[in-house]
């Protein structure tokens, strides 16, 4: 079983926590903000919700969206229709049903924003070490670090 240190809790950070403690793993989670809000929203398309059929078959608030409406700068129109809809969240709501599974699935999900992942040289493996804005948290084996994307852009 390896210990693993997510660094951001946003849908991708949340998912690879929860596959990864399903898979029998120690992970912990780590973000400044968990559930936030932010403008690029929740939008699903139609292969994600087939890939992963709770993101429609749940009861946390969502829009449908089955048709768009296009409006050129010449005012013209263009109505598309399409065969399988868009799903709509909130950004805070997907993340906190995202967050929700991954705990559900074992994960430890903490809030604190991380300053700096720090590499302990230690005699047979190297481990690492992070610094959050409350207190140190060091790994007790492994070297195993995940930083996604999102955790490190001024977005949040």
């Amino acid at each position: 079983m390896a210990e693993i240190a997510i660094i951001g809790g946003g849908p991708s950070g949340a998912m690879c926590g929860e596959q990864l403690a399903r898979a029998g793993h120690k992970v912990n989670l780590f973000d400044e903000h968990l559930a936030w809000e932010k403008p690029c929203g929740g939008g699903l398309t139609h292969k994600a919700i087939q890939c992963f059929p709770f993101l429609l078959d749940n009861s946390y608030p969502k829009k449908l969206v089955h048709s768009v409406e296009l409006i050129s700068s010449q005012e013209h129109h263009a109505t598309l229709e399409m065969p399988h809809p868009i799903v709509i969240y909130s950004r805070k709501v997907l993340n906190g049903l995202l967050l929700e599974r991954a705990q559900a699935a074992g994960c430890r999900v903490q809030q604190s924003r991380v300053l700096s992942v720090d590499m302990l040289p230690q005699i047979p493996t190297d481990r690492w070490s992070l610094r959050g804005n409350d207190q140190i948290y060091p790994s007790n084996c492994g070297r195993n670090l995940m930083v996604m994307e999102s955790a490190f852009c001024g977005t949040k």
